[in-house]
């Protein structure tokens, strides 16, 4: 988890960008899909029997 810190720095600092830049529709859009993804992620690993490190690992592994 500490290794993906720097990322979501850059990441926080470039949607105060866009949001600035007038792009809060794309994040908003962007928002539903990534939650839409993990949402049949989660189902998935469900339906296979895997835990919750899995679905933390297939999430932490699309980065």
């Amino acid at each position: 988890m500490a290794l993906l810190q720097p990322l979501s720095g850059v990441v926080f600092g470039l949607v105060g960008v866009l949001i600035v830049a007038g792009y809060g529709f794309y994040l908003a859009v962007a928002g539903l899909v990534a939650t839409a993804l993990f949402v049949v992620a989660a189902r998935l690993v469900a339906a296979l029997g895997g835990s919750v490190t899995v679905l933390w690992c297939a999430v932490a592994s699309s980065w």
